[in-house]
């Protein structure tokens, strides 16, 4: 093995994956959207759930000692966890607003 292949991981070996960090938020945001989709107001139970993971997730993120380091070994996982997030929180929250607004649609159209 070369010096060029040796990879120095210090911090992100003992985290836990990208794909899994993915999956985890994705799952969450996805069942959300649907969920919000077919009762809007389960928006209300859902958002909180992916607000919890993320604070959980953020600990890690901020916490002094892991997240500079983390930040230094690899931003792009730092700022693809953030994006994950994001995700885990928004889609629901947009499942919700195109359920209601489908519900107001179609109210209007019947009236």
């Amino acid at each position: 093995m070369t010096g060029t292949n040796i990879v120095f991981a210090e911090v992100l070996d003992k985290e836990p994956s990208l794909f899994s960090v993915w999956a985890t938020f994705l799952t969450v945001g996805i069942l959300g959207y649907l969920l919000c989709r077919f009762r809007w107001w389960l928006v209300g139970i859902v958002v909180p759930v992916a607000l919890v993971l993320s604070v959980v997730w953020l600990s890690e993120l901020l916490d002094p000692f892991v997240g500079p380091a983390m930040w230094n070994e690899s931003r792009s996982y730092v700022l693809q966890s953030y994006a994950a997030m994001l995700i885990s929180v928004a889609l629901p929250c947009i499942g919700a607003l195109l359920q209601r607004r489908h519900r107001i649609i179609r109210a209007r159209a019947v009236s």
